[in-house]
């Protein structure tokens, strides 16, 4: 078993050389998963830490055909527009590109409660899966730092389709209601570094893609 963020890259490659595998991509709502995006990211560049995983937000863009081409974009606050392409882009290109019987599409909260299902589609022990290692998510919602209407207008014109297909009903509002944060993040200190769709330079962000 392997498990890698970046496997989509060459997920063609992976069907094609390994005919006998078995793919399972774990999905996780298009709010949560930009929530703890900015989470980490906003951590890393407090602690006044470089982040390749920023770089690669901004500069790695979805064309209309699926595939991705890299932009030189430096010193630019990170756009949550990339994430919402980054994350149909990424999903969806796994889901066109494995043959639905090599692979099993789990919701990242249902992983848990599916652990013996993944096992037997796997055909491994349930033993060495490890319910531990689901992600419990972040404690604080990072989104209410940004224009509702403006976010979901966002998540509607480039997620739309599969979070309908996946989580129907789920939207900005009821992902907040269902939130039980321990506490909030400063806002104004989150958009030095984020934007929602602007391309606005920064002196905080280093996001030139490395060679």
């Amino acid at each position: 078993m392997d498990s890698c963020g970046a496997h989509f890259c060459i997920v063609d490659f992976l069907v094609e050389e390994f005919p006998d595998a078995k793919f399972v991509l774990t999905l996780r709502d298009v709010y949560s998963w930009m929530n703890s995006c900015v989470g980490k990211l906003f951590g890393d560049f407090t602690a006044g830490w470089g982040s390749r995983a920023g770089a690669l937000m901004n500069c790695l863009d979805v064309l209309p055909d699926g595939s991705f081409r890299l932009m030189n974009q430096p010193n630019m606050k990170v756009r949550l527009e990339q994430m919402t392409k980054i994350w149909t882009g990424v999903n969806q290109r796994v889901i066109s590109a494995v043959p639905k019987e090599r692979l099993l599409i789990v919701h990242t909260d249902e992983l848990v409660a599916r652990n013996g299902e993944i096992a037997a589609f796997c055909g491994i022990d349930p033993g060495l899966l490890d319910p531990i290692h689901a992600n419990a998510g972040q404690n604080m919602n990072f989104l209410r730092c940004f224009d509702s209407e403006q976010l979901e207008e966002l998540v509607h014109l480039h997620c739309r389709t599969l979070m309908e297909e996946h989580y129907p009903g789920l939207t900005l509002a009821s992902y907040a209601t269902a939130r039980k944060d321990v506490s909030c993040p400063d806002c104004q200190d989150l958009t030095r570094y984020f934007s929602l769709r602007e391309v606005t330079p920064t002196e905080f962000v280093q996001t030139k893609f490395p060679a």
